[in-house]
């Protein structure tokens, strides 16, 4: 094994080799500078050389000639204007991946010069090219003193035909602490409302951050009511809303227009009905977040104090009566998030619109729906409202008794859960002692007794089933 000194001298050695091939390469381009000033005839014998290796079998040229070119045009800009030109002429050069980083320091010396190019790269079909042009707007310098111009070329940047070239744009729109935001607010906000992130979750996130970010581009107490709904409706689409700017994002609008967030999910609940649960691209559409068990990507408290919220609750029962298909499989997901965990005022509601039409079991049946989507402890925290929910049930039928008491049996098995082997899953654990508990203060033969030492008998069924197949597990090692 070498020692520590050796390897130190040996990093010694490369990193001097290292040095002295720079200093070689770049007296190499100041040499070649001066024998070449003009771009035209030193690019004639740069490919003349080019061609010359390639004919002798080396296929990797035009690699060689890129590494060249880009510090050569980093120091003239008559040479990166040339490399620019020469990629729009040809999109398929190898030399475009070098186009941006000329942009930048040309920009610094000759900005109205770097700004047209850009314009090219944005006009031009090639969404490659179309994404040099968006992405050299996310260097500060390019962001300041927008002319009309400038604001053309976002403009078409926006309304390309590639999701990667809008998506880069949007990137690019983020501003630095301090920074004053793009000059003309107006076009600014149309410029990303502009932007078509079609059913994209990233893209729609890059979206929410320029007015949820750390520094937003709109903060949204600067925004109009008609303008947060039309933010809103551009998120309508998008399969899934858990990533963290959107929640951010609808955080803070529920802070200050809570029944407008209220109206968005409504809204891409009605949308999940007509696509029969899938996106534009075939995917999976998720209307509010499947699985809340640990946490809610977004706060919908202050919805509790608005005027209409107890009327929303209602709604919801009312929406919930006689739904088939996605509309039964999000509207309890939509409930357990609207009523803030289904908690106490919630089940206010529930009772009194129960309580409109006695013994009716399509209400019954729907409101216990409902509760399916219940955090996993509400059975066990919520015992005087569960116990009439199979009490009255039972009044009906059995039937009804089965299939309210298994609507409520599904709260508690909505999330995933964690255990170790040869151990029962906590989740179980508490599950059996929180029903026998219970199952013990309740009357001897009563259909709430029945349903809580149901629920006993299942986390006894779970455990055994853990534990056996942890066994068979081992015996197969």
């Amino acid at each position: 094994m070498p020692s520590q000194t050796g390897e130190g001298e040996e990093d010694t050695r490369f990193r001097l080799r290292d040095q002295i091939e720079n200093e070689r390469f770049e007296r190499c381009l100041s040499e070649f500078l001066e024998l070449y000033p003009e771009p035209a005839e030193g690019m004639a014998n740069t490919e003349r050389l080019t061609r010359e290796v390639e004919e002798r079998g080396w296929r990797g040229g035009w690699d060689a000639t890129g590494r060249f070119l880009f510090p050569l045009a980093r120091l003239s800009d008559s040479y990166g204007v040339w490399t620019c030109e020469t990629v729009l002429a040809w999109p398929g050069s190898p030399l475009r991946g070098a186009c941006r980083d000329l942009l930048v320091p040309l920009h610094e010396r000759n900005a109205a010069l770097a700004r047209e190019l850009a314009r090219g790269f944005a006009q031009s079909d090639n969404p490659e090219l179309q994404s040099i042009a968006a992405s050299v707007y996310w260097y500060p310098a390019w962001r300041q003193n927008l002319e009309p111009e400038d604001f053309d070329t976002l403009q078409t940047l926006a309304a390309s035909s590639h999701l990667g070239v809008r998506y880069g744009l949007l990137r690019s729109l983020h501003i630095d602490e301090g920074e004053e935001p793009l000059g003309n607010r107006g076009r600014a906000f149309d410029l990303v409302m502009g932007v078509d992130v079609e059913d994209n979750k990233g893209a729609a996130d890059e979206m929410a951050s320029l007015f949820a970010g750390l520094h937003p581009l709109f903060p949204l107490d600067s925004l109009g009511e008609d303008e947060v709904r039309q933010l809103l409706q551009k998120l309508v689409p998008v399969g899934e809303i858990e990533d963290y700017h959107i929640g951010q994002l609808l955080t803070l609008i529920t802070a200050r227009l809570p029944m407008e967030t209220l109206n968005f999910l409504l809204a891409r609940l009605d949308y999940a009905v007509q696509a029969d649960g899938k996106t534009q691209a075939g995917e999976f559409y998720s209307p509010v977040p499947f699985d809340t068990e640990d946490k809610s990507p977004f706060d919908l408290s202050p919805l509790a104090a608005h005027p209409g919220y107890l009327e929303a609750l209602r709604n919801l029962c009312e929406q919930n009566l006689g739904a088939r298909g996605a509309k039964a499989l999000w509207l309890p997901r939509l409930f357990r998030l609207v009523s803030l965990g289904c908690g106490p005022v919630a089940l206010r509601v529930l009772d009194e619109w129960l309580g409109e039409v006695e013994n009716d079991e399509e209400r019954l049946n729907s409101a216990s729906l409902l509760l399916s989507c219940a955090p996993s402890t509400w059975v066990f925290e919520n015992v005087e409202f569960v116990t009439k929910m199979p009490r009255d049930a039972h009044v009906i039928s059995r039937d009804c008794f089965h299939e309210v008491g298994g609507h409520l049996w599904m709260s508690l098995h909505g999330g995933t859960f964690m255990r170790a082997a040869f151990e029962a899953a906590p989740c179980h654990v508490h599950q059996r002692d929180e029903s026998q508990r219970n199952a013990a203060m309740l009357r001897l033969g009563s259909p709430e007794r029945e349903f809580y030492e149901w629920l006993s008998k299942d986390a006894m069924r779970e455990i055994a089933d853990e534990l056996k197949r942890d066994v068979e597990l081992a015996d197969e090692r």
